[in-house]
């Protein structure tokens, strides 16, 4: 497996990663009931923490989708998927691709813990 072919597949999996991230911010379950004229406390701030979490998670999202618009660019500007040399080891390119998946993933969570830390600090303010 060529090393562009490995940058296509990585921005494939970092794509799908960003879309879920997507999915979870705009799906994520609303507050149903009906609207008071007096909103209890308790239900301000956890639609607080909603949103919170909704905006974490398309930081997330926008993260994922530039990495992946980038090493799809990068492998693409490099001569596509079918140039250069042949590695022949398949498995080890999987676990390549898996890793830096992986470790983009991680990356992606911690950066949205410090998001949502951020968001609530600054909503407690």
């Amino acid at each position: 497996m060529t090393l562009n072919a490995m940058l296509g597949y990585l921005g494939m999996a970092l794509f799908f990663f960003g879309a879920v991230f997507m999915l979870l911010a705009i799906l994520r379950p609303r507050r149903r009931g009906h609207q008071d004229v007096e909103v209890p406390v308790e239900a301000l701030e956890k639609r607080t923490a909603v949103n919170a979490r909704r905006r974490a998670d398309m930081y997330s999202a926008a993260i994922l989708l530039a990495a992946a618009a980038i090493t799809e660019i990068v492998g693409i500007a490099r001569g596509g998927p079918a140039a250069g040399e042949l590695s022949g080891n398949v498995l080890g390119a999987f676990l390549a691709i898996f890793f830096v998946a992986f470790v983009c993933l991680v990356g992606c969570l911690v950066a949205r813990h410090f998001i949502l830390a951020r968001i609530c600090r600054n909503a407690d303010a």
